[in-house]
């Protein structure tokens, strides 16, 4: 994984298509991108991840890579995580896009 900033293209589209699809199991979402051109959505949920988790990430990947050139990504790995601990425990890839706020 690196560890470089993440463009800012692809944070705020990422942003633009998360509107709506952030449902409540959802603690945390973050991103990989390298320099290669491989994406890694991760998404951090509060019980073991099922279907409807890798539906929602394949549906962000799939209007992320609509939005790009054909072939801009090399590829694209989506993980589903049990979040267990406080969300500074969770690994950030390269920044996370959403983070419950959790009082």
């Amino acid at each position: 994984m690196s560890r470089w900033r993440l463009p800012d293209w692809l944070v705020a589209m990422t942003t633009r298509f998360l509107l709506g699809e952030i449902y409540p199991d959802i603690v945390a979402i973050a991103l990989s991108f390298t320099e290669d051109n491989i994406l890694t959505i991760r998404y951090y949920v509060d019980r073991e991840p099922n279907d409807e988790d890798y539906e929602s990430m394949s549906e962000l990947d799939t209007n992320i890579e609509a939005s790009l050139p054909l072939g801009f990504l090399k590829a694209v790995n989506l993980e589903c995580i049990r979040a267990k601990g406080r969300a500074n425990t969770l690994d950030p890839l390269d920044g996370f896009v959403y983070l419950k706020y959790l009082p």
